[in-house]
């Protein structure tokens, strides 16, 4: 996962939701991408879930969120990647100026695009990646094989071309390690000399055919990480296949079209937020988001990727009803329990309370 950031620059972070964390190694895994070892081997941390890093860039406070790429049992400290974007302000900065020994600081991990294993399972886990989205797929694979000796993982992970395919060692090794239990079925949109691939851009069409050679139409799970037009063709794949969506994760690298919400945005209303036991009065105001509010108010909400994807602003609903211009992030049960996301929710009543983890 890689998000968005915030430019305002404020105080040093500081409480029990952020720490300073020193480099111990840096891997180029591409050429426009590295991946940043933490020397923090007692992190708390599940495969999947992602840090939101925080620095000072040019007298501006940046944040952005990456996915973890490892698994506690196997890698001994904690690694994310981060793959340069074209005018991305961090992922520049990681790239080019970050050393081994430098420390950052960063929000402890969060997210929900995780996977619950059991030493008694036996089965098919199907991972989807495109790009950079293959960062906490990998986590995941690693967990699957390493806690579910009964279990395979097949892997489509679709590329520009050969040199971009992150982890590409990686993945030998690992197939080499767990045999017959993993395999990895690349897509490249360049043909590649002695590298075995599919050519073109990934279809519904392609897709299908992958899954059914993979899974021979036996049941499967599956998670899919990457760019939204990548995702929405897997999408239409699974429903091709006819698999049910409770048994399909996702997590998105891009924004979703945002929904039609039906609050009066021409309403001035004040939100009552509980933030550290202490409760706040923010005055949202036409077309604000209630963390957009907040912050204006230099109150210590958590966020990161501020369109509705990383759930870093995620906040209970105690009263009052909130609408949200993305949701797609939340599970459905913690939609059911009153969670919001705060960068994409606006009040719709006079008596919305909310309370941050």
């Amino acid at each position: 996962m890689v998000f968005g950031l915030f430019k305002k620059k404020k105080k040093k972070p500081s409480g029990p939701d952020y720490v300073d964390l020193s480099v111990k190694d840096i891997i180029k895994e591409t050429p426009d991408a590295i991946t940043i070892v933490f020397d923090a081997p007692d992190m708390d941390y599940k495969p999947g879930q992602f840090l939101t890093l925080i620095s000072d860039i040019n007298g501006e406070e940046i944040r952005r969120s990456y996915s973890l790429c490892t698994y506690k049992e196997i890698d001994e400290y904690p690694a994310v990647t981060v793959k340069r974007v074209q005018g991305g302000k961090m992922s520049n900065y990681l790239n080019e100026a970050l050393h081994i020994g430098d420390t950052i600081t960063v929000m402890k991990p969060k997210g929900h695009f995780t996977v619950e294993t059991n030493q008694a399972n036996g089965r098919h886990i199907v991972l989807f990646g495109a790009g950079s989205g293959i960062t906490p797929l990998k986590g995941i694979a690693s967990q699957v094989l390493e806690d579910e000796p009964n279990s395979t993982v097949s892997l489509i992970y679709a590329n520009r071309n050969h040199e971009s395919i992150i982890f590409r060692n990686a993945w030998t090794e690992m197939i080499a390690k767990y045999e017959n239990r993993l395999s990895v079925s690349h897509i490249l949109e360049e043909a590649s000399d002695n590298f075995e691939a599919r050519t073109g851009l990934p279809s519904k069409e392609m897709l299908v055919e992958l899954v059914n050679d993979l899974t021979g139409k036996d049941p499967a799970y599956y998670f899919m990480c990457g760019p939204a037009p990548f995702m929405e063709k897997v999408e239409e794949a699974l429903e091709e296949l006819n698999v049910p969506k409770e048994i399909v994760k996702k997590e998105s690298f891009t924004p979703a079209k945002k929904k039609e919400i039906e609050t009066d945005q021409s309403v001035q209303r004040t939100v009552k937020v509980i933030i550290d036991d202490e409760e706040h009065d923010v005055t949202v105001q036409p077309g604000q988001s209630i963390l957009e509010a907040g912050l204006i108010m230099d109150l210590d909400m958590p966020f990161s990727c501020q369109s509705g994807m990383c759930t870093a602003c995620r906040a209970k609903c105690l009263n009052g009803k909130v609408s949200m211009e993305e949701s797609d992030a939340l599970t459905d049960e913690e939609l059911e329990e009153g969670y919001v996301l705060t960068c994409v929710g606006h009040p719709e009543t006079d008596d919305v309370k909310l309370e941050f983890d």
